[in-house]
């Protein structure tokens, strides 16, 4: 065995030590430096039951233990072990932990098990919990904000060029007035030398209403959501409506001035019937041609596919604009109703599962 080779087989036992835990090499031929023992340590603490002092233990544990894992890992993967200790301890031991504000990590996955307990949370850690939606809510806001509504108004802005021209219609009283001095008496006719015009419609307001999905499979989306129409809401040009829905349906647009509020005003999980919140965003509806419909939404639904697409064609067929996004998350990628997607993607109705990142890349278009 060469040097290379020896070093390449020690490295692979180090990683596959980590990987399976102290009962993987009970006899400790794995050669592990300081880092890699406190790396071993934490990950211990989490995931091996028979250990002494783990999770399970003291309050003062779980504190460290979330420094630990901000010392050795990287923040994708500390939201991973976060979810994890909350999988195994429950979130009521997980907040009761001493200054556990100061260590947590952001997370909208930890936002929605604290959202969809909510309920359920025992009055001693609610303050806790809201602090923890808190922290997150304005992280992503603040990170989402300009980037949000800079392609918001560029989508509003081409909208409104267009609309503008298709409505343009001529002053003719003025016209006339002003160039009666150009009248050409020879040819007995008018030579307009300046032209006057006025919008038909003078409406430069956007509406557009985000039906929301909060059955269980749309958790991380719901955050996200939440946080852009609360972001959508306080443009100027822009009436932004947003619905929360499973088998009914709660109007939360009163709540888009408070993120917080808005995500705490949510009840996650239950089931879906889409064909209600499409019937219900009809009615709010003063301008269907004008308007814009975001639906959140895998397009899992308790009506048959037939009534469900049934209802997007019609509101299609009104000259509404309609766009379905069944993921809007870190991942960007979600488990949705194909076939009906397909469907309505050839009825011109487009599908875009994405990233909020990729979200204000493509908002421009969905606006304009």
């Amino acid at each position: 065995m060469t040097p290379t080779d020896y070093s390449r087989d020690k490295n692979q036992i180090k990683k596959w030590r980590l990987i399976l835990g102290k009962s993987a090499d009970q006899e400790k031929t794995a050669e592990l430096s300081a880092k890699e023992q406190g790396i071993d340590k934490t990950l211990g603490a989490l995931y091996d039951s028979n250990r002494k002092g783990d999770l399970s233990g003291s309050q003062p544990d779980i504190n460290k233990w979330l420094g630990d894992i901000r010392t050795y890992f990287p923040e994708s993967t500390q939201h991973l072990l976060q979810k994890e200790a909350v999988d195994k301890l429950g979130i009521e031991k997980f907040l009761e932990a001493p200054d556990v504000l100061e260590k947590i990590v952001p997370d909208v996955k930890l936002a929605y098990t604290i959202l969809s307990l909510k309920d359920a949370i025992p009055n001693h850690v609610k303050d806790t919990a809201r602090q923890v939606i808190e922290r997150l809510a304005t992280t992503i806001y603040e990170k989402i904000k300009m980037p949000v509504q800079l392609a918001a108004k560029k989508g509003i802005q081409r909208y409104q060029k267009r609309n503008q021209r298709q409505n343009q219609i001529i002053d003719w009283p003025r016209t006339i007035r002003y160039n009666l001095k150009h009248y050409d008496a020879k040819e007995k006719r008018l030579v307009p030398e300046r032209i006057f015009g006025y919008n038909a419609r003078k409406r430069s307001v956007r509406e557009l209403f985000i039906l929301m999905d909060q059955s269980g499979s749309m958790a991380d989306s719901i955050v996200y959501t939440g946080i852009i129409a609360s972001v959508l809401h306080r443009l100027p040009s822009m009436q932004t409506h947003l619905a929360a829905f499973d088998t009914e349906v709660a109007d939360l647009t009163d709540l888009l001035d408070d993120p917080v509020e808005l995500l705490f005003g949510v009840q996650m999980g239950g089931g879906t019937d889409l064909v209600k919140a499409l019937t219900y965003v009809r009615t709010k509806m003063r301008r269907p041609r004008e308007s814009v419909v975001f639906v959140i939404s895998d397009l899992y639904d308790y009506a048959p596919d037939r009534v469900m697409l049934a209802k997007f064609e019609a509101l299609h067929a009104d000259g509404v604009k309609l766009v379905v996004i069944p993921a809007l998350s870190d991942e960007g990628k979600a488990d949705f109703n194909l076939p009906a997607a397909a469907h309505l993607d050839q009825k011109g109705i487009p599908t875009l599962a994405c990233t909020p990142d990729r979200f204000c890349q493509e908002l421009p278009a969905l606006l304009s």
